[in-house]
């Protein structure tokens, strides 16, 4: 699917596909290169998906894997539509990963990963327990 949205004005797009068993073993990838991190949000704020930091880069473990997956990390900030802050100047703050990912059109199932994965990481999981929690949850629902 071609994705549009406006920067300041300038409309940007970008092409996506919301693939289920690419984004899990993006998930894998990223958790392997750092397991043991715990993901701390910018002071004041909840869990972002990007951060601008001397250019766009990614912040939680959602924002990594969807990054690396083509979306455009400014995506987050300026084109997500669904909003639940009221603060107007970090509108991906608060946003669930369920909703993002809804809007990049992937399925039930992925959405559910990625909220259960978010949870964890925002109650202070390392990310290795992140992805042991999706595990158990993928057992629990998928496989019995």
């Amino acid at each position: 699917m071609i994705i549009t949205y406006d920067v300041h004005g300038e409309t940007k797009s970008f092409e996506f596909t919301a693939d289920d068993n690419a984004f899990l073993e993006m998930l894998r990838t990223v958790v392997d290169e750092q397991p043991d991190f715990c993901y701390l949000p910018p002071e004041d704020m909840g869990c972002v998906y990007s951060v601008l930091d001397d250019g766009w880069c990614p912040s939680c473990l959602i924002g990594h894997v969807l990054i690396r997956l083509g979306v455009p990390p400014d995506w987050f900030e300026f084109g997500y539509v669904e909003r639940k802050t009221t603060v107007p100047t970090r509108p991906n703050y608060g946003t669930s990963a369920s909703s993002v990912m809804r809007a990049l059109g992937y399925s039930q199932r992925a959405i559910d990963l990625a909220e259960v994965a978010q949870i964890a990481q925002d109650d202070g999981v390392s990310w290795r327990g992140v992805l042991n929690n999706v595990r158990e949850f993928v057992n629990f629902n998928f496989v019995n």
